[in-house]
C-alpha cells in the first residue's frame, strides 16, 4: 500500500514561483535600501540561489533534510512562501535572506 503525494491541490506552482520572483526582488530592494548597492563585486551578486525543489513526495532545499508534505515544517514553507514570506526554517542559517529558486519536479 504506497501512498504517493503530490503537491498539496491548493498550492499552485505558478503561484510559488511567483511569490519567489516576489521574494528575491524584495531582497534586491532591500540591499538598496540599506545603502548598498548590487554592483557585479558584492557578495549577494555572486550568491547562487538556494535551490528549493518541488517533488511528488515533499520539498527538498539545498543544504537542509527532506520535508515530506504533510509536515508541520512542509505546510509551514508552503504557507510562508504562498502568503510572500522569506520561509521561517531558512531564517537561522540564512538571516539576511538569501535568493531562492524554484525547481518543479512534481511532474
Amino acid at each position: 500500500n504506497h501512498l504517493q503525494y503530490r503537491l498539496p491541490s491548493e498550492i499552485d506552482i505558478n503561484t510559488i514561483i511567483r511569490r519567489v520572483e516576489e521574494l528575491n526582488a524584495g531582497l534586491i530592494h532591500k540591499v538598496w535600501a540599506l545603502g548598498a548597492p548590487i554592483k557585479r563585486n558584492t557578495q549577494i551578486q555572486k550568491a547562487d540561489p538556494l535551490p528549493v525543489g518541488f517533488f511528488s513526495n515533499g520539498i527538498a532545499i539545498k543544504g537542509f533534510r527532506f520535508f515530506p508534505y504533510k509536515t508541520k515544517e512542509s505546510l509551514q514553507i508552503l504557507g510562508d512562501l504562498v502568503d510572500g514570506y522569506f520561509p521561517y526554517v531558512l531564517k537561522g542559517k540564512y538571516p539576511n535572506g538569501v535568493f531562492l529558486k524554484v525547481a518543479d519536479k512534481v511532474a
